[in-house]
């Protein structure tokens, strides 16, 4: 009996803890030309599928992809995967558009959840772990923390916002990410110091991918 009592104040505390990720898959990666970078090969796998599979073997709750451009190729670089599929109607209008459909969509029990890029095939599971972690300590002291991976002058990604913000991210006017809502709570903005380039090396051309594999 006593044990029954234990899990039953535990299942609450697992849900409070839930942490989603919205993963962008929707770009039309113009500057690729025709290719879309997130369907180029990455040590055996679609980049986007890369990318996920790393999300997937974190601790994290759930994984939304937010699909667009090329929706059908995508989503099949992803088949078999155990992930949400949002779709971008609007992808076109920029990255804002497709954060909007994310946050909407995500699960009543999330408490916060990361902004990741398609294209950011070098970071692996542990970094991952490793943002979340810090996250979940600053929450202990930060009302509703904003964690930004930085290195001296740059600014990396994911970003982990607090669930707060998800009506500010939905009123957000500007085109290319949610900067306008971390410009408005910075006193609430938490750089999460890290040198590894994994966090800074996204692939917009193809010098980028070049380089990355």
């Amino acid at each position: 009996m006593q044990r029954q009592d234990a899990l039953a104040l535990l299942a609450p505390l697992r849900l409070i803890k839930m942490i989603s990720v919205i993963l962008l898959a929707a770009g039309t990666s113009s500057r690729m030309g025709d290719t879309n970078k997130l369907l180029l090969p990455i040590k055996g796998n679609p980049m986007v599928r890369q990318v996920a599979k790393q999300l997937l073997d974190s601790p994290l709750d759930e994984v939304i992809v937010v699909l667009g451009h090329e929706e059908p190729q995508v989503r099949t670089a992803l088949e078999g995967l155990p992930l949400r599929f949002e779709f971008n109607s609007d992808y076109h209008l920029g990255m804002t558009s497709s954060i909007q459909v994310g946050v909407s969509a995500l699960s009543p029990d999330c408490h916060a959840f990361l902004v990741c890029l398609g294209d950011m095939p070098l970071l692996t599971a542990a970094h991952y772990e490793a943002l979340i972690h810090f996250f979940e300590e600053k929450k202990k002291v930060c009302p509703a923390p904003i964690v930004r991976p930085a290195d001296r002058h740059r600014k990396g990604h994911p970003v982990v916002f607090d669930i707060r913000y998800v009506a500010e991210i939905q009123a957000c006017k500007e085109r290319e990410g949610c900067r306008e809502v971390i410009r408005k709570h910075r006193d609430q903005l938490v750089e999460f110091q890290v040198s590894e380039e994994a966090f800074f090396r996204d692939v917009d051309g193809k010098e980028d991918y070049l380089k990355i594999i």
